[in-house]
């Protein structure tokens, strides 16, 4: 995992593998410090999603199973 701060941004960068396939990628989500606003973008072959209770999901499109979950 690496972080980098922009201003208020703080960007982390998140390798992710499907442990179905073994597809592989890195993901960046981007939080803002004021509201705590957190923005992913995701590597060909995943996706978001967003659960009630605020956390993220990344999940591997092919198989659905996720790779990476962070609140």
């Amino acid at each position: 995992m690496t972080l980098f701060a922009y201003g208020l941004v703080l960007k982390t960068q998140i390798r992710v593998k499907c442990p179905s396939c073994g597809k592989t990628g890195t993901a960046t989500i981007a939080s803002g410090e004021r509201n705590g606003v957190r923005i992913p973008s995701v590597p060909d072959g995943f996706y978001v999603r967003l659960a009630p209770d605020n956390s993220v999901q990344i999940a591997c499109v092919e198989c659905a199973t996720p790779a990476h979950e962070g609140k």
